[in-house]
Parts: C-alpha cells; structure tokens; sequence
C-alpha cells in the first residue's frame, strides 16, 4: 500500500534492496546472555515522543524490582555460599572505628585516624558488615579470596583517598542494605607501589552488586565507582553516581572468563550515573555493555575536549564501550547536554533487542587538536543492528546526527524513531537492510531501501508530520520536530 504524508505530499520512492543484509564485523562478540524480560512493543502509530533535554539530579528513586538472582551461578548469587566468618566495621563519626573479627578468622586489621584497613588473607568467603558514619574516614581490603562487603546504612566520606579501596583482586559481592553514601576528596595521599586507586569507589576484581538497599557515591578526585573487573547488577540493588571528576562509572572488564569479554551487565534494578565533567563518561567499559533489565538513566553534560595521553579530541557520552553495547530490556534513558556529546558510542557494534530506549542531545559540532567532534545519539563503529524495543532518539544542534553506523545496519524489527539537526540516520560501507519501522527526520537522511522520502520545507518547532496510507484510512505513523527547519527529509520504513 502507498503511502502520502497527511499535510504535505510524497516527493520520493527509493525501492531497491542491500545486496548484503548481513554485514560482518571483526569487533570481538559479546557473551552468550539469558533472555531477559524486554519487550518488542507493537507500532503505536499514535505515539508521538517529546524529550526534555535537562539533566535532573538523583530523585531518590530506588529499584522498582525484588532482589532475584541466578538460581544456580554462585558466581553471580551470594545466597549459594556459605559465608565462614563474619567481620564487622562499624565507623563512629569523630572516634576510632570499631572492628569485631571473631574467634578463629586470620583476618587482620589496622586503624588509623578513622582509616580501616583488613587484610583477609588466603582465607575464602569472609563477609565483612559495614555501617556508621565517618566525615573523615574509609576502607581498605586486601586478600586473595572471594568475599562479600555489606553495606549496611553506611556514611562515609574520605578526604584524601577512596571510601572504600578493595585491593583484592577476587570476587567481591557488594551486598546493600538500607541507605548508603560514599565520597571522597579531591586530592589523594600517595598509594603503595602498583596499587590503583581510580574512584571514591574501587574494586580490583569483579564486582557483583546485590542486595535491595542503595549505594550513592560522589567522586570528587576522579572517577565515581570503578572496577578493574567486570560490573554485575542484581535485581533490587540501586547504584548511584551524582558526579564525578572524570567517568561516572567506570568498569576495565574482564576477558578471563571463557573469552567473554565481560564488562557491564546490568540485569534489573535501577542505575543512575551523572558527570558534569569535560569528556565525562557517565557509563564507560573497556570491554562490552549489556542492558537486560532494570532501570537507567545516564546523564552527561560536559564539552568534548583534548584527551591528555594522545592529543585526540575525546567526546564525552551516556554510554561508551570499546566493544559492543547490547540492550535488550529494560528502560534505558540517557540525557547530554555538551557540544560533541554522544549517547551510546561502541567502538565495534550497536544491539538493540528490546525494551525501552529514549535518547535526547543537545549540543553543537565542536573542533579542537585538529579534530573534530559531532554530537550522535547512537554511533557504531561496527555493524548497528535493530532487532526490537521501542527507540527514540533526538539529537539537536549544529552538525548533530541521530543514529550512525560507520559499517552497515541492519533493522529487523522494533519501532525507531530518530532526528538529528544534519542528518537524521546515517549508514556506512555496507549499505542497509530495513524490515522493522523507522521513521527518521533531519536536513537529510541516508538513502534507505524500500523508504519513502519526503522534503519539507519551514518546518516549525513541535510540529507533527503524519503519514497517512493512499486512502487516508490509516495513519502509518506521527513525527514530532523538536526544532525549526528551513528545510528537512523525512524518511519512513515499515
């Protein structure tokens, strides 16, 4: 059935085929994943989206869902083991802590001016229990060995290293209860020789959150919560970062583990990071990022700038793996606000397999160190692949772009909307291969297979272009411009 905008008429039919509906890619894959509980939301042509592009602090939201774990992954559930020994840190503002470590534990504990520090040894599952508050105080673990720190309505603040440095380089399982808050200060005393210290939150191996309390953590010296290992996030737990000095959160990942490549998972609760910083990252892994339940919202507002260690001009964005970002469930909203910002960068390839997606920039092209950087809602190195969900995403400013591929693209399902003040959607090499719907709108788009293209000329703010079927019976879809446009293309695929 043909297709008319309902205002203005249809100016072009493109109606070939991409040779290719599969573009390779040579990005390493991600991990083989559970389904998760995402949805592929039927078109509602009726839906219209609107975005607000201001960045607003932590609520006090807290995770919607229960604690609910892997039944049979004591890697990922703490309630398969079998916790040994029971140590507990309680910080009593202005006097000494007070460590309890029972009969027959080789741990060992030493104090300083409100400064913990536990050596656990070669000694497995040792639970460790924190709480109290301290202005001045923090924690350090050291070991071999898998544990797990509970976070029991804890205060603490640091003002010359992190509030909580674990140096042991196994699994910790950070279990949280009640209210916890975590900050430490904007110049750090000097470490022990090859020992990093990279947030107000740092862990050395992998880092599994649990429990149905949360965490709230400030990182005034450089990045907020950070891991050399991979990031797990449980059903129920709730992680929040109001700001910090560069990356949000910030996770190495781990490769050790079947080659998987392991960097983020967040599988349920609510995640919410911000960073106001210069080139910030609110969500930043070396390794992949998957998204498979849960709630996120990711906040950057910070310029693109010079990047130090290579000169390069370093974008700041919601999201940015130097592997691949896989979304497949839960509500994922991202807000940037700074010139060359991105919302979801990935180095190799883009997945978006279900749940809700909204995206909104805004920001300007910006140059500097004889490089530029442009403001893209989603941009893939690799391969971008849409398989499901419901995906809006609104780029404004200058130069700024929806959604890019710099390989090939392939839409096989969801629902899609997206502008940019340039170019609405954009494909690389390989061309595209659309059987899902899109509707994509900005000065121009690329040129999509089985599209219908319509250039429309003053376009004013907030109006709403709809596409109606030849006999004007049904409404195909509904395209909201956020801004003005003197001239614009408006592309639709279903």
């Amino acid at each position: 059935m043909k297709k008319a905008i309902y205002l203005l008429p249809l100016l072009a039919l493109i109606g070939c085929k991409s040779p290719d509906p599969n573009p390779s890619t040579s990005t390493p894959p991600v991990s083989e994943e559970i389904p998760g509980e995402g949805y592929t939301p039927d078109f509602n042509a009726e839906f219209v989206p609107s975005y607000s592009y201001a960045i607003l602090p932590y609520s006090g939201e807290v995770a919607a869902d229960a604690p609910q774990y892997p039944a049979m992954d004591d890697g990922l559930n703490p309630q398969l083991t079998v916790w040994k020994y029971l140590v507990e840190v309680t910080f009593n503002g202005d006097e000494a802590p007070q460590v309890k470590v029972p009969t027959g534990c080789p741990a060992t504990v030493k104090t300083e001016n409100g400064n913990v520090d536990i050596d656990l040894g070669d000694t497995d599952y040792i639970k460790l229990v924190v709480g109290g508050e301290s202005e001045s105080g923090s924690l350090r673990v050291a070991g071999n060995k898998r544990h797990l720190i509970q976070l029991n309505n804890l205060t603490l603040r640091s003002n010359d290293r992190p509030a909580i440095n674990d140096q042991n380089g196994k699994r910790l399982f950070l279990d949280l209860v009640g209210q916890n808050v975590l900050s430490d200060g904007s110049a750090y005393i000097s470490a022990p020789v090859g020992e990093d210290r990279k947030g107000a939150f740092f862990s050395e191996g992998n880092t599994v959150i649990c429990g149905d309390g949360s965490l709230e953590v400030t990182g005034n010296y450089s990045h907020g919560f950070a891991t050399d290992g991979f990031l797990y996030v449980n059903p129920g737990a709730t992680l929040v970062v109001n700001n910090a000095v560069r990356n949000a959160i910030h996770v190495k990942g781990s490769a050790s583990e079947a080659n998987s490549f392991r960097g983020v998972e967040i599988v349920g609760g609510y995640v919410y990071a911000n960073t106001s910083s210069p080139r910030g990252k609110a969500l930043k892994s070396d390794s992949n990022i998957q998204i498979r339940g849960g709630s996120v919202s990711l906040n950057c507002s910070g310029n693109a700038a010079i990047d130090p260690t290579d000169g390069s001009l370093s974008s700041p964005a919601c999201i940015k793996s130097d592997l691949t970002v896989r979304i497949s469930g839960g509500s994922v909203n991202l807000t940037a606000t700074g010139d060359g910002a991105k919302g979801i960068k990935a180095n190799g390839a883009v997945e978006l397999n279900g749940g809700d997606l909204h995206i909104a920039l805004r920001g300007n092209a910006i140059t500097g160190g004889g490089d530029s950087a442009t403001p893209k809602g989603i941009k893939a190195d690799g391969n971008l692949m849409i398989n499901g969900g419901g995906n809006y995403v609104s780029a404004r400013g200058a130069g700024s772009i929806g959604i890019e591929s710099g390989y090939g693209m392939v839409i096989d399902g969801g629902v899609t909307y997206t502008f940019g003040s340039n170019m609405g959607i954009l494909f690389g090499r390989t061309g595209a291969y659309c059987s899902g719907v899109v509707l994509a709108g900005g000065e121009s788009n690329s040129d999509f297979n089985s599209a219908y293209t319509m250039s429309l000329t003053n376009v004013q703010s907030q109006t709403i272009s709809k596409i109606m079927s030849e006999d004007g019976k049904e409404l195909i879809g509904s395209f909201r411009w956020p801004v003005a446009m003197k001239s614009a293309s408006l592309t639709i695929l279903k």
